[in-house]
Formats: C-alpha cells, structure tokens, sequence
C-alpha cells in the first residue's frame, strides 16, 4: 500500500506533463486537418474554376443572374439553362496556383507548356486537377487519362504550398463584370467573356446519342439522325458541312430537335473541300449577343444510331401502312401523325388537310386544284412514291393555294422527290395564312416561262397574316431556260422574318443566260442560307438574286456562279431603300468561299469588265469576304454536260457547287 500512495502522485505528475505534449500533439494534428482541408478547399476551387472556363470557352450558354460574395470573390453564375456554376478570383496568400491557358492552336497550357490536349471546340477536354498527398506536388489528368505532374518552364515539378507564397497566387488576373458582360482576365493575359442576358441559349446534347464517341458523330451514309438541343432566342441559324444537310425543328420552350441527314455516299464527297472542318454549327442570337454550339459529324457505321435514309425505298406508301416512321426534309412522317394518306397513280383532286399524297411513277399525272377547294392546303405533303425515280405531276388548273390550319404550330407543305410542271396559264403558288415552312426536296422544277413560280403582290394583298418562316429549296434542279420572270415574288407582302434556305441546288438555264430576281420581298426583313450551289447562266445583273427591305442574317459559302452573259452589276444581294445599301446594323454574315467569273459588257462604246459581288456597291458587314472572281474567259469547271447536269468543278474548288445523284 505504501508503495502504492507513493506512486500515485508520481503517476499524476507524469500525467500533468503529458497533458502538456498532448495538447501541443492536437494543436499540430488541427493545424495539419485545417491544412488539408484548405488545400482541399483549393482544389476543389481550382476544378470548379475549371469548370466554368469550360462554359465561357463553349460559348453556348449565357449568364441569366449572378451573384458576387465580396468576403471569397465568388461568383455564383445561373446560366441560360438553368444550371448553377461557381467562378473564384482566389485569395492572396493561400497556395501556388498554376497559371492556365490557352494557346494559339486552341490547346491547354500550364505554366506555359503545353499539354497537348484540345480546349476549343466541341472535342475539348476540361483538365482536373489535384494535389499529391504526400508531396503536395500539382497534378492534371483529362477524362480517364493518368494523372501527371504539372511542370514548370524548366521542366521541374510544382508545389501546390512554399515557404513564401507570392502575391501571384490567385488564379485568375481579374473577375468582374463590365457593361453586361463577365469578364475573366486569366494569368496569361487572356480575356475571356460571356454575356449577361436572360433568355439566350444554345447547346446540342450528345449525352446518350447513338453514335457518338464524345469526340465525332458518326451517321450511317444517307442516314438522318436527330439531335435535342436546348435552344432559345431571338434568331436561329444551323449550319452543316459540304454535302449534309441539316434542319432545326419547331422550337418549345427552350428545346427542339436537330436533324443532320448524312451525304449519300462517302464518295459523293470530294475532299478537297475548303471548309473541311465537318462542325455543324447551331447559333442563336438576342439583340447583339450570339450563343453558339458546334458538334463535329462524320460518314461512318452508326450501330441504331439514327433512322434509315431515303436513299432506295421502293415505296414510302409501304413504309408509311407499315407503321414505320420516316424522315423526309428535316420532317417525320408515320401513320400516327398524319393518319390520312393517298396512293396517287392517275389524276386526283387534293381536297383534304393534314394528307400525305404517295405520287407513284409515271407521266404527266395532274394534281388538280379546283378554285372551290384549293385553299384547303394546310399540313400537305407530296411524296414520289419510289426514291430511285422522279415521279411528276402538274399543277392542273388553280395554283396552290397554302393555308393554315394550326393557329399555334402553323402549317406546312413538302415536295419530295417530284417533278413539277408549273401552271402554264398562271402562277403555281399563293398563300393565305401563316406557313410554319413550304420545303421542296430532291424535285426538278419545270417552270412557266412568263409567270413566277410564287406570286403574292400587293394588288392581291387584303391579309396581314399571309407569312412564310422558311422557304426551302434543296437537292433540286431548276431550269430558267425561256423564262421572263423571277421565281418568287411577294413585294406586297412584309414579311417580319422570312427565312431564305438554299442548299445543294442548280440553277441553270438549258437555253440562253438568264438574267433573274429569284426571291423578290420588297417590303420584308428576310435572312438568307445559301450552300453548294451552282448558278450556270443563270445570272442577276443590277436586280440582284435577292430582294429586300432588310436583313438579319446571311450565310453563303460554296457556292459557284457562272454566267456568259454580263451587265454591270452581277449581285447576290440588294436592298429596296434609297441609296439601295442594307443597313447592317445587328446583322450576321458568314459569307466565304464562293467563286465567280468576270465578264465583259459594252457600256455606249466602252467595253466594261463586270464580277459578282454579294452586296450592292461592296458595302458589307463584318464577317463577310467578297467573291472570288475569276478573269474574263476562265472557268471555275472542269467537266460541264448540261444533259447530264453535270457541272464539275477544278480541283481547286472541289467541294464548291452542287452535288445532285
């Protein structure tokens, strides 16, 4: 026992001193945790960071609200599609941050190296970083890739913590917002910004897409495909490279579907094309501010990845009672969605809203229109039956009279592979109600020779509802052999936004040259997409092939013109103002890669050279480049056979001009 009493203060004191080391031991293990947890913190900020470069980078999304913490320098961003990300500047004096950017070819670079790996564009990679637990070493990995260390300009590693932390720790220059826009100055002197702008969007979703392999789509030859996209704004453009074809579907509360219909073949492509990117491009705009996604597409085996193509169907008709659902032009057509359908194989009256007519092959059917019944077009789709042959018929008696019959999604009319032998004895086409789209697809126009095709002028004009969004003409061949007039013309008409879509057409004449105002739209705001297409005499001296009040967007690119016959002016397009200039204002143009040819006119007695130009006077918009004229004589073909349609281009503008099987 006494040995016992006498231990026991011993023990105590022992136990006084050890309380002492203990407290000293947690006060380390505390410093340590909060350590961690700092650097944790950082990290986590520096992916977040991250994060949101990718989305200024994408630039497919805009800033809807924000909100700024002065205490972290935080950034708390609700994006256009409802998402929440989050942007810190960094705080002085917490961890050695590696300086991030972006080099002259579009590839991430860390402390001014770079790391091979793609940050523009669709196919961009967002790096990740962390920090080596036992070295606190930074390190950076992409996607599934290993981690590596992250080195500086002399090759060695970087610490994440030093002794002394530099005042250039923080990972950007400078966050703030400027005139309605974010603006991020990155370490290397980089700026980047996104618009601050409610209601602005614009992003194709590839998760889960069939066929995409998080770098390409790929679509099966002659194959369509649909894309969701999340979409809002004031204004839509979709572009697609040579030889796709691509349409944007009725936009629904911020969504609608993207359809990209593949070329026939990969040999119908000719690879020295010079817009070789394969991006199809989707842009939205609201006031000065553009929105923009690109997903890059490629000809390939697309395992369930998209519809069958309309290439070698023997019969639609078969298709369509077969309960199968078929994509023509960007549009679905099943039994369920249009439940009344007629097997055309001799002359028929067309009586009846929301049908598809099934035309078989053969001569000179007619299609008649009784003036009692013709404005009963709304929702009508015409279809050669048999996608190996033209089928044909005539516009018999009264011209097509379009007409709504959906106040909310408007109407529609569709020609496919069809030839068309207009009204000899008046124009083929009028409308009288708001047509969401009139698509004529894969047909041969037979025109009159003295009368448009479409004819709404003002002494027929009571109505103010009489629009059109899109007229399209695509994979088509017109012939202007004879004629006296414009295809188009609706100069009484003021259209709000009239959207012009060519793509992958001919205009030719088999006779003498042409000299034509294709689209007349005196009165309206018109945009206007022409790809790949070839004008052979058919020519548009000082009338200009377009007409308008004003524009509100232009794409041309690929296109050939070509003509033996020459005026002053060979123009694309032209305003109905005084001083005949658009006024440019807010206005986008794509305008690159289209060939002409010079030619010589007599003005009195001087012999004058003229070229083609895309505006009146050479007056343009940013982003345009004007026509690559070609001199007196030259020829931008190498092969042309006006029997065949056949207009082959030199090798140095393959991929211009139209491919038509």
């Amino acid at each position: 026992m006494k040995t016992f009493k006498f231990l026991m203060p011993f023990m105590l004191a022992v136990l006084v001193f050890a309380g002492c080391d203990t407290d000293d031991l947690r006060n380390d293990i505390d410093e340590l945790k909060n350590r961690v947890e700092s650097l944790e913190a950082q990290v986590a900020s520096i992916n977040e960071n991250m994060n949101a470069l990718r989305v200024l980078i994408d630039g497919n999304k805009t800033i809807s609200s924000y909100t700024y913490d002065e205490t972290t320098g935080a950034y708390t961003l609700t994006l256009s599609d409802g998402s929440v990300i989050t942007l810190t500047q960094g705080v002085t004096g917490t961890v050695n941050y590696p300086t991030i950017g972006i080099d002259e070819n579009g590839y991430w670079t860390v402390n001014g190296e770079s790391l091979g790996q793609q940050a523009v564009g669709q196919n961009g990679d967002t790096p990740e970083f962390r920090i080596e637990e036992s070295t606190n070493y930074w390190q950076v990995k992409f996607g599934a890739g290993e981690w590596q260390y992250v080195v500086n300009s002399n090759g060695d590693k970087v610490q994440a913590t030093t002794e002394t932390v530099s005042t250039g720790d923080q990972f950007f220059n400078s966050v703030e917002v400027k005139e309605g826009y974010l603006e991020v100055v990155m370490k290397d002197g980089q700026t980047l910004t996104m618009p601050i702008v409610d209601g602005l969007t614009c992003e194709i979703i590839t998760e889960g897409q069939e066929g995409f392999d998080g770098k390409v789509l790929f679509v099966a030859a002659g194959a369509t495909v649909q894309l969701n996209v999340n979409i809002s704004g004031d204004n839509y453009i979709v572009t697609a490279p040579y030889g796709w074809i691509a349409s944007l579907g009725e936009v629904v509360d911020g969504k609608a579907v993207l359809s990209l219909t593949a070329p026939a073949s990969q040999a119908s492509l000719s690879r020295a094309v010079a817009d070789n990117t394969m991006d199809v491009v989707l842009q939205a705009n609201k006031g000065i501010n553009w929105a923009v996604d690109k997903i890059q597409v490629q000809i390939g085996e697309n395992e369930g990845g998209g519809d069958e193509g309309t290439d070698d169907v023997t019969s639609y008709y078969e298709k369509y009672n077969n309960g199968e659902t078929f994509e023509i032009a960007g549009v679905q057509i099943n039994n369920q969605l249009y439940p009344d359908a007629v097997l055309v194989d001799g002359d028929v009256n067309l009586t009846t809203d929301n049908t598809v007519y099934f035309v078989k092959p053969g001569q000179n059917i007619k299609l008649n229109y009784v003036k009692d019944i013709s404005s009963n077009l709304g929702n009508t789709i015409i279809i050669g039956d048999n996608s190996s042959q033209k089928s044909s018929f005539v516009i018999n008696g009264q011209y097509i009279k379009l007409k709504e019959v959906d106040a909310q999604n408007k109407s529609l009319f569709l020609c496919h592979n069809v030839e068309i032998t207009a009204n000899q004895a008046s124009y083929s086409m009028i409308n009288y109600g708001h047509m969401k789209k009139v698509i004529f697809d894969k047909c041969v126009f037979k025109l009159n020779a003295a009368k448009p095709f479409y004819s709404n002028a003002s002494s027929q004009e009571t109505q103010k509802d009489r629009y059109i969004d899109e007229f399209v003409i695509s994979n088509s061949v017109l012939d202007f052999a004879g004629c006296t007039t414009g295809f188009f013309v609706a100069d009484g008409l003021a259209y709000p936004q009239f959207g012009i879509i060519l793509k992958n057409n001919i205009f030719y004449s088999s006779g003498d040259d042409y000299v034509t105002r294709l689209f007349s739209l005196k009165l309206s705001t018109a945009s206007l997409t022409m790809e790949n297409n070839t004008f052979y005499k058919v020519t548009s001296a000082t009338n200009a092939y377009f007409y308008s009040a004003k524009l509100s967007s232009v794409v041309a690119r690929n296109n050939i013109f070509y003509s033996e016959k020459f005026t002053a002016n060979n123009l694309i397009l032209k305003a109905n103002t005084s001083d005949s200039k658009f006024d440019f204002t807010g206005v986008t143009c794509q305008v690159e890669n289209n060939v002409g040819v010079k030619g010589e006119y007599t003005s009195g007695s001087e012999t004058k050279t003229s070229i083609w130009q895309v505006f009146y006077g050479g007056s343009k918009p940013d982003g345009c480049t004007e026509i690559t004229n070609l001199g007196v004589g030259e020829s931008p073909f190498d092969v042309v056979d006006v029997q065949s349609l056949t207009f082959k281009p030199k090798a140095e503008y393959s991929g211009y001009g139209a491919t038509i099987k």
